[in-house]
């Protein structure tokens, strides 16, 4: 089955995933990929992320930012965050996927925490005390 499309350029990148999280010491460290339209850097604490009503932005926050979790430390756990994220993330990662659907922002990171619950889409982890440790 192929997952990756053809003269695919990001592989690198979803290897990338895999070594930063395979080389923490951190055995307890949640890790998910987040699409963003801010600019980030390595080393950088985030806020929480704000809950959504039918497409509408409250004022109500998340107990932690909103990532596609990565369950474990393989390849396919990797693409099935991406495949979450949606079609501009699957284009990006060069990740064939038959998604409609988007999460908005052109920048992805790879963001850690020390703990993490699930969300209310599918895929989604919200992670306490968020700090990015890759752009991608």
């Amino acid at each position: 089955m192929e997952i990756l499309l053809p003269g695919n350029k990001k592989m690198n990148e979803i290897q990338k995933i895999i070594n930063i999280i395979e080389n923490d010491d951190d055995c307890f460290a949640f890790y998910g990929i987040r699409a963003t339209t801010e600019e980030h850097t390595v080393g950088e604490l985030l806020g929480n992320s704000f809950v959504w009503v039918d497409g509408e932005k409250t004022e109500e926050e998340l107990d932690g930012i909103s990532t596609m979790g990565i369950k474990d430390l393989t390849e396919e756990a990797v693409i099935r965050a991406i495949k979450c994220l949606g079609r501009d993330a699957c284009e990006y990662f060069g990740v064939k996927a038959n998604v409609f659907h988007s999460y908005v922002g052109q920048n992805f990171v790879l963001i850690k925490g020390d703990s993490a619950t699930a969300g209310d889409d599918n895929g989604e982890w919200v992670i306490k005390n968020p700090v990015v440790v890759a752009v991608l």
